[in-house]
């Protein structure tokens, strides 16, 4: 019996130990793990002083002093309205932050009138949780409740947004009896005290509306003279404004606790741009309050009633809303920049769009337009185009920035009742704002393209590539995991799809018929195939080759200039995989702090969680905290397998937060560790390819994959632009999404590469499709690589023919001919004339294209 004791007792032991050791391993991997916080930017704040305005050689504004001025722009700015004006020197237009005859319009009511008037709008939710708004004109300029400062080159207004005070100063229009009895206990220890307790208790009754408080009678009407005697006997028992707002927030009564904001804005003119800048430091929060968003510069290069014009928006490829074009019944369009945070959207999926991927926005005139870029706070901005004739006679387009994002917790009682209640997050992002509006002496979408361009040429994001032949892209899928079964018990082992031997016959039967260049992604060549573990370690799939078989593939694609990437996904991580703790490891939810677990969207009830069958398809989002671990155990290793580059699956497509309460990473921070592996990735593989195309990819990026060749094709919007591939061609090689999946026709997509000046995609297994039945990929059921080769070459073959030509030249000009008939020249001289419609146009067959100029073929 002893002995039984002493092994019970050293069996507890050792399980004592065993869990600690568990528990100090976790604790240094997970909790301690601090790494990323050095890859974060920091805000700022520039110093301000007195405002002096310079001396204005020329008419200026009226109304207006003027504030600095660059070689090509002036700025001016007024004290009383918080307005500012920008003087083109080149033509001498002037650009207004509001439009000059807001009383005029004829649509607008009194609260839009007020909208066009400010230059932002707050969003915020009181100490109770609802909703509301200030706009900077009502709740800040009419008040007087502005100040103007200066900065170095430029400006700062300070407002203050909302009610400073209470109407009845610190004496409570709700109190508890309990609370007034205890104040009243310390008044009557005054001097003179007892007849000031009796004057303040008349004055309060039992308030019917708000149960268990007591309401200071007839408080909408109170004298200043009772309001006075009230605040003097409140004072005279240490009642002070803390207490007053106490009492204010406990009674739960909308409007009972004054809220007020302070936001500062910042401008300054640099070269042709002007530079709007909010610094989150500057930021102040009334009591209780919390702001929610900022809306920014809604009227600044608004469209009039009688103009001629658009707005451009980032959807996709790029849109235009026409000025005045009668869609007034429409949806305003409202699109988030890289799309919804995963972490916040809702898990019901009801629609399908393409996403923002440049944060950019803009309107052009008759003689001139105005091009916005997002520098900073980009990763939570949305932006809006209202149409002209719906609320207002004006066709605005402006950003909203999310600056702490709410939720809803469904409750639940023990009746079964149950209610939302809404969930605000602690703390504001840690990120400045910044937006830059570049000025141009020309009308349309081409100039902005142009100077967009540019810009990212002169800060090193892009830069120029040497010309050759457009290239194939080829996705080849090579490992994958299949569920297999063993006297009723389900496993899972990995087929070899594609194998490398494989692979270098699919390049050499392409480049046989015609594809010379080539850039093939091999996607489920680690950690045990395509849904792959998580980068703890990084393991070839040895069913499918070894690495010298490898090694041969990346020589025989590289021989012809082509380019073998090896393909990761760093943030999603399978519900299967080896090697991962979920509930440490895993991005969460504010609200109820669980792990922001996702999959395929479920066909009957549209939740994005479903792995229809398959549990790899439900994936965790790694936390952007443990990023940088995953891609310096990647970078490590990627070294030991031949290739030319790593192709980054995720990073160039998804962002997004950790709402984690205790170390919250928004999603600005994390777009920074993201810019950051991928420059670690790129120094250690020497290239990268991103999927999707995210501004703040591109820096990195040889090449783009699912880059955006489409809009929406949203009701509202007018005109769809190639606007992303007007910025990038000629800088980084893209092609669109795989033509041989989805269903779509492979003439449109030449059709649409061609006037997109992108290369075909493709995604190809050599073994036969029907193998993937029983995989996680059962939807790629028309990838045989044998039932594709000749369409494949025979559709490289004419895209080749099209744009080999303008390989490595920048587009110059995109035109809309007719309904249909899209024009694209470059600046080499060469153009292509691309006809969608089922007519010929001219000389354009119908469902066809024509070259001409340069080396036309």
């Amino acid at each position: 019996m002893r002995l039984s004791k002493k092994i019970l007792l050293l069996a507890a032991g050792v399980a004592a130990l065993i869990f600690g050791l568990v528990q100090l391993y976790s604790f240094f991997r997970y909790t301690l793990y601090r790494e990323y916080r050095e890859l974060t930017a920091q805000t700022y704040v520039d110093a301000s002083k007195e405002f002096e305005a310079l001396q204005d050689s020329g008419e200026g504004v009226p109304g207006m002093e003027l504030v600095s001025e660059s070689e090509t722009l002036k700025l001016y700015a007024s004290a009383k309205t918080a307005e500012i004006a920008i003087l083109d020197k080149r033509n001498s237009k002037v650009w207004r932050s509001n439009p000059e005859d807001i009383d005029d319009d004829s649509i607008a009511n009194k609260v839009n009138k007020s909208l066009l008037k400010s230059q932002l709008v707050l969003e915020y939710y009181d100490a109770n949780r609802r909703p509301g708004n200030y706009n900077s004109y009502d709740y800040s300029v009419s008040r007087g409740q502005v100040e103007m400062s200066a900065i170095e080159g430029g400006v700062r207004f300070t407002y203050v947004l909302g009610d400073l005070e209470s109407k009845t100063g610190i004496v409570p229009i709700y109190i508890t009896q309990e609370r007034l009895d205890f104040f009243m206990e310390a008044l009557a220890q005054a001097e003179d005290g007892a007849a000031g307790v009796t004057y303040i208790t008349s004055r309060y009754r039992d308030a019917g509306t708000v149960p268990g408080f007591l309401e200071l009678m007839g408080n909408e009407s109170v004298g200043a003279s009772t309001l006075r005697r009230l605040r003097e006997n409140f004072e005279k028992a240490g009642y002070t404004k803390d207490d007053f707002e106490s009492d204010m927030m406990a009674s739960e009564v909308e409007g009972a606790v004054p809220v007020s904001f302070t936001v500062c804005v910042d401008y300054r003119v640099e070269g042709d741009s002007l530079v709007c800048r909010i610094p989150k430091d500057l930021l102040d929060e009334g009591v209780g309050a919390s702001i929610s968003g900022i809306q920014l510069l809604r009227g600044l290069g608004a469209g009039g009633p009688q103009e001629t014009g658009f707005a451009l928006v980032p959807d996709g490829s790029g849109a235009l809303m026409r000025f005045n074009n009668g869609k007034t019944s429409s949806e305003d369009y409202i699109q988030a920049v890289y799309g919804i945070d995963p972490m916040y959207m809702d898990f019901t999926v009801v629609g399908n769009t393409e996403k923002a991927r440049l944060p950019i926005f803009g309107s052009s005139h008759e003689d001139s337009s105005i091009l916005a870029l997002i520098e900073r706070g980009d990763s939570f901005a949305t932006i809006t185009a209202t149409q002209g004739g719906k609320l207002s006679s004006y066709t605005c387009v402006y950003p909203t920035f999310m600056l702490r994002s709410n939720m809803s917790l469904s409750m639940f009682g023990i009746t079964g009742n149950e209610a939302e209640m809404p969930v605000m997050e602690k703390d504001l992002y840690n990120s400045d704002i910044q937006v830059r509006y570049f000025f141009l002496d020309e009308p349309g979408y081409n100039p902005m393209a142009k100077r967009l361009r540019d810009e990212l040429i002169e800060d090193g994001v892009l830069e120029a590539k040497n010309p050759g032949e457009i290239p194939l892209y080829i996705d080849l899928i090579s490992g994958v995991e299949a569920d297999r079964f063993v006297l009723g018990i389900k496993y899972q082992e990995t087929l070899p799809m594609t194998t490398f031997k494989e692979a270098i016959g699919i390049h050499e039967s392409l480049k046989e018929r015609g594809a010379k260049t080539q850039v093939v992604n091999i996607q489920g060549w680690f950690n045990d195939g395509y849904y792959h573990d998580a980068i703890n370690k990084v393991s070839l799939v040895k069913k499918l080759g070894t690495k010298k078989d490898l090694n041969s593939l990346k020589e025989s694609i590289e021989s012809s200039n082509g380019r073998l990437y090896l393909d990761a996904d760093f943030q999603r991580v399978p519900l299967n995989s080896k090697g991962f703790n979920d509930a440490r490891a895993g991005a969460r939810y504010y609200g109820g702090g669980y792990v922001g677990t996702f999959g395929f969207v479920n066909p009957t009830s549209y939740a994005n969680v479903s792995g229809l069958g398959y549990l790899e398809r439900i994936y965790t989002l790694l936390s952007p905290k443990f990023l940088p671990r995953q891609i310096e155990s990647f970078a490590k290793a990627i070294g030991k397998y031949p290739s030319s580059g790593v192709s980054a699956r995720d990073l160039g497509e998804i962002i997004y937060s950790d709402k984690k309460r205790t170390e919250y990473i928004s999603r600005e921070e994390s777009k920074d560790i993201i810019q950051a592996g991928l420059e670690e990735l790129k120094g250690a593989s020497g290239l990268l390819m991103v999927s999707g195309g995210n501004a703040y990819a591109l820096k990195y990026a040889r090449d783009v994959e699912s880059a955006p060749l489409s809009s929406s094709s949203l009701y509202v919007l007018d005109e769809e632009i190639p606007f992303f591939a007007m910025v990038v061609h000629g800088l980084i090689n893209y092609s669109g999404s795989a033509a041989n999946i989805g269903g779509g026709s492979l003439e449109q997509a030449v059709l649409e590469a061609i006037e997109s000046g992108a290369s075909l995609r493709f995604a190809f297994t050599a073994k036969d499709a029907s193998e993937l039945k029983y995989t996680g990929l059962n939807h790629y059921y028309s990838v045989t690589f044998e039932n594709w080769a000749e369409d494949a070459a025979s559709a490289h073959k004419t895209l080749s023919s099209a744009l080999d030509p303008a390989e490595g030249s920048l587009i110059s000009s995109h035109e809309i001919l007719a309904e249909g008939v899209r024009k694209v020249t470059y600046e080499n001289g060469y153009q292509v004339t691309v006809n969608y419609s089922k007519k010929a146009y001219g000389d354009v067959p119908a469902r066809g294209f024509k070259t001409e100029g340069g080396q036309a073929q």
